[in-house]
C-alpha cells in the first residue's frame, strides 16, 4: 500500500543523489505506507517533516522507518516510541519490509 507516486519520486531522488535517504511512515491500523526523500520532501526534518508535509497530526497512529538508495531498510524512528522503543516492532517491520520489497525499493 505504498502510493506509486511516492515510489517514483523516491527513485528520482535516489538517482539525483544516491546519498539521500528515504523516510517512511506506516499506519498499522490502515496499512498505509508513505515515503519521501529526506532531502527533497522532508526539508531535512526527517519523519516529522514527512508527517507535516502529508498533514499527519495523529502521530500516535504512525510508525517510522528509513530506506537507503542501495536497498537497506532501517525500522527506526522516534515515531516508534509509542511501542516502547525507537525500533519498530517485528510484525510492523516485517509488513513494511514486504511492501518495500514489492515496490522494488529493497534488495
Amino acid at each position: 500500500m505504498i502510493p506509486s507516486a511516492d515510489v517514483a519520486d523516491l527513485r528520482f531522488a535516489f538517482r539525483s543523489n544516491p546519498q539521500d535517504i528515504g523516510v517512511g511512515l506506516y499506519n498499522p491500523s490502515t496499512g498505509e505506507i508513505r515515503i519521501g526523500s529526506f532531502d527533497l520532501v522532508t526539508g531535512g526534518q526527517g519523519h516529522q517533516g514527512l508527517a507535516d508535509r502529508l498533514g499527519i497530526t495523529k502521530y500516535i497512529e504512525w510508525r517510522g522507518f528509513l530506506v537507503s538508495s542501495d536497498g537497506r531498510f532501517l525500522p527506526t524512528s522516534h515515531f516508534n516510541l509509542v511501542d516502547g522503543a525507537l525500533t519498530m516492532t517485528q510484525p510492523h517491520a516485517d509488513f513494511v519490509r514486504q511492501e518495500l520489497r514489492q515496490a522494488g525499493l529493497l534488495s
